[in-house]
């Protein structure tokens, strides 16, 4: 193959003859390896054979040869003008802004072995790139880069600002190699054989955040509520990073927090009566904020202490019939009289309604006197007569019943007997043996 050649032009000595030629005893002594690697695949005898340098024939012929030196290097062809990058230059950048995408297939890359040379079999397709991150841990989490699928094709896709890797891994079935010891075609080259001697291709993902920034309108602040200042946030699109700017670039990253612009509280007015209080009822009284918010305190005023507004009664003195009254005050005057009484001017001294009563003397009657004897037709009448008022009192006496009128029981001691009759009944059964100024000598009924 091309390593094969490669080698040999390195090590090549011109012939006096002609220096497009050079004898096989010349090549051996110095590429013995190139030449025992070539008799792997072709049995012929080198002595005095010349090896014509004819480039597109020797390649074509090294072709079906198997490399001695494995891949040491894989790296990715520069971007800018094609070329495969230095020794010291092994990955490159990709910068991004997030949402972008690019198919794998534009990533170039070249295998080189150990001593620098391209390894002219090597195919890209026979490998895959995956996601590392800064330390070659695999990582599929898309959360940076992403791997996708699209028509059949694979693509990397920026998804969230950060830094990820894009690493080529081969398949370890593809590349043989022969056995430096056996010079027997039964080896293949794995990636820890890669990672070991040399690097394979690593490629840096740059994923850049492009804001996509709304305007949020200042607000005044009210007495009760903040307002903002005019910022912008980063919360459009697919990625948006929930970012906090003071202006419309995005340039002036600020904190949450230096969004709010304080409320300013209430500026409250005088205290006004709105309701009177009274004696019975409570009273308000209310003051506004004087920021025009419209907001209004309140608050109850207590009801009022009762003041006494007295009316003086005067004394009355008693009759015989009628009560009098002392001298006494009563609270009967104004909105809310209590009503109570005093015996002072000042409503110290409360008392009773009965204290204040000065009782009836009542009637002073004289002696009775008859003044109209009874008859048998007609009653007796006997007046009496009030010492103080001059009131007069009249009683009639019941006329008399006749004196043999016997009582119910037909006795004349009975019940409804006349009096003459009872005194009759009495006297009737006095005898000369009695003494002297006994009952039955003086007994009189009336």
């Amino acid at each position: 193959m091309v390593d094969l050649y490669d080698r040999y032009e390195k090590y090549k000595i011109a012939s006096t003859a002609d220096e497009d030629f050079i004898r096989w005893n010349d090549m051996s002594e110095h590429c013995a390896d190139a030449i025992n690697a070539a008799s792997t695949t072709a049995t012929f005898d080198s002595t005095d054979a010349t090896f014509t340098n004819l480039t597109e024939v020797v390649k074509t012929e090294v072709d079906s040869i198997l490399p001695i030196l494995p891949i040491k290097y894989i790296r990715p062809v520069n971007v800018n003008d094609d070329s495969t990058l230095t020794n010291q230059q092994w990955d490159f950048d990709i910068d991004m802004n997030e949402g972008d995408s690019d198919f794998i297939s534009r990533i170039k890359l070249k295998a080189i072995n150990d001593v620098g040379v391209e390894f002219a079999t090597f195919n890209q397709a026979k490998g895959h790139f995956i996601v590392v991150d800064e330390n070659g841990n695999e990582d599929t989490s898309g959360s940076i880069v992403e791997l996708v699928k699209v028509n059949g094709q694979n693509k990397y896709v920026a998804k969230g600002e950060g830094t990820a890797y894009l690493k080529y891994i081969i398949n370890e079935d593809e590349y043989q190699t022969a056995d430096m010891a056996a010079l027997s075609p039964d080896q293949y080259i794995t990636n820890e054989d890669i990672e070991n001697t040399g690097s394979t291709a690593v490629i840096q993902i740059n994923v850049h955040h492009k804001h996509r920034l709304t305007r949020h309108a200042p607000k005044a602040p009210s007495c009760t509520e903040d307002g903002n200042i005019t910022y912008w946030t980063c919360s459009e699109g697919d990625y948006p990073c929930g970012k906090y700017f003071s202006d419309k670039n995005g340039e002036n990253e600020i904190f949450e927090d230096e969004i709010p612009v304080k409320k300013t509280g209430h500026s409250w007015g005088e205290w006004e009566v709105t309701v009177e209080p009274t004696e019975t009822t409570e009273g308000e009284e209310t003051r506004e904020c004087l920021n025009g918010c419209g907001e209004k305190l309140t608050k109850t005023l207590p009801v009022l202490t009762h003041t006494h507004k007295l009316t003086r009664h005067v004394p009355k003195a008693p009759t015989c019939t009628e009560d009098g009254n002392i001298t006494y005050w009563t609270c009967t005057e104004g909105e809310h009289p209590c009503g109570k009484y005093f015996s002072d001017k000042n409503g110290e001294d409360e008392i009773s309604e009965d204290e204040t009563v000065d009782p009836a003397t009542g009637h002073s009657w004289d002696e009775w006197k008859v003044t109209k004897a009874a008859t048998e037709t007609a009653e007796e009448v006997k007046t009496r007569k009030c010492r103080i008022c001059g009131e007069e009192e009249t009683q009639t006496v019941p006329k008399p019943t006749p004196a043999d009128q016997k009582g119910k029981d037909g006795t004349a001691v009975g019940p409804g007997a006349s009096a003459a009759a009872a005194q009759n009944a009495i006297t009737s059964i006095k005898s000369d043996t009695d003494p002297k100024g006994s009952v039955f000598n003086k007994l009189k009924l009336s």
